[in-house]
């Protein structure tokens, strides 16, 4: 992590400038713009490299100030802006519709927009006139379902709830001026009683559930999967979150991540692991073993192992805690929500800007 710090600054530095995002709580829509001659970015060793479409000295040199002349990036060439792939995301949600697609999303090292698909899906999906008019554009393969990781106050710890299933918590804070703990959204529909770890002592209630579970529905309330917990008066969420051996104090919030960045996380069933981001802004279609089918946008894919080898993430961890180091100082991400096509080392984690877009502040003091 210390190697990639000078590139997560010029990463920090460029998005600062670039200011390519809007949002908005009370909009149906999840707007994300560029410039159109920008194709992404990603770490590599000690540099973020930026893709750019139709590359020539002139837009390096913009870009270089946009990252005020950081000495940590370098150029390559995209054949997509990141605005023409992120465009392909209003048609495969369309073609969800008819298709088993189990996730998609841009593969920014790869300048492609990715489609897994289940594999009776496969060859139709690829015949498709809507795929075919465009097909270079996008990377589709088999893949199977991501399971989630639900199974049965420090983040890491063992919690479960009423509804009978068994999660991970991800970090304390406030919601609406109340004590809260944030874990995973699946599996905790109908606001259902908390408990720490496998005893009836009721440590709260869950107050805020998003865990979207139809393809239809408005873009705004399919991203992110989390669920906010109000605390009873005995007890107080903190910005601890476990590691290998220790606690580690969370000072910040890394919500967005480049691919490649070095990534942590904490569950109560594998404990600690660590790894890289793969992908992110993903849409997956999983089935969670807590009941029903779930849709959920926005999503971050990590590789991730343990020193020990085992699993590295499995059923339990979802609603763990996922971070970053920057510098000296550990960042919550946000919190686990699956595995992917079945892996124990592949995390699908939900980031943290969705819990605090409905008003749950992390604990960073």
């Amino acid at each position: 992590m210390d190697l990639q710090q000078p590139a997560l600054d010029a990463y920090e530095i460029l998005y600062k400038n670039l200011q390519p995002v809007t949002r908005s709580a009370n909009s149906s829509e999840y707007s994300i713009l560029y410039d159109d001659d920008y194709g992404g970015e990603y770490i590599e060793g000690d540099r973020l490299v930026l893709l750019l479409v139709g590359r020539n000295e002139a837009m390096e040199e913009k870009y270089r100030n946009l990252c005020e002349d950081s000495s940590y990036i370098r150029f390559a060439d995209a054949e997509y802006s990141l605005n023409r792939l992120n465009n392909c995301k209003a048609l495969v949600d369309e073609l969800m519709l008819e298709y088993d697609i189990v996730s998609h999303g841009v593969d920014i090292r790869n300048n492609r927009y990715h489609i897994g698909v289940l594999e009776e899906d496969y060859d139709s999906l690829l015949e498709d006139e809507r795929v075919l008019n465009d097909l270079d554009i996008f990377s589709i393969t088999i893949e199977e379902r991501v399971q989630a990781c639900a199974s049965s106050l420090y983040g890491g710890d063992r919690i479960r709830n009423s509804n009978g299933f068994s999660f991970s918590l991800c970090i304390g804070g406030t919601y609406q001026g109340y004590n809260c703990i944030l874990t995973c959204g699946h599996g905790n529909e109908g606001y259902p009683t908390v408990y720490r770890g496998s005893t009836s002592t009721s440590i709260g209630s869950v107050v805020f559930q998003r865990a979207n579970k139809s393809v239809s529905t408005e873009p705004i309330y399919k991203f992110g999967d989390f669920a906010i917990v109000k605390l009873n008066s005995n007890y107080i969420g903190t910005n601890k979150v476990r590691n290998a051996s220790t606690l580690l104090n969370i000072k910040g919030v890394y919500s967005s991540v480049p691919v490649g960045t070095t990534i942590y996380k904490y569950g109560a069933s594998t404990g600690y692991s660590s790894g890289y981001v793969q992908a992110i802004q993903q849409s997956y279609c999983y089935n969670s073993g807590t009941g029903g089918t779930y849709y959920v946008d926005g999503l971050t894919l990590s590789y991730v192992t343990k020193s020990s080898g085992g699993n590295a993430v499995y059923d339990g961890d979802s609603g763990g805690c996922v971070y970053i180091k920057d510098g000296s100082t550990y960042k919550i991400h946000g919190n686990v929500t699956g595995r992917w096509n079945g892996s124990v080392n592949h995390m699908v984690s939900s980031p943290i800007w969705y819990a605090q877009n409905v008003g749950f502040v992390p604990d960073t003091n």
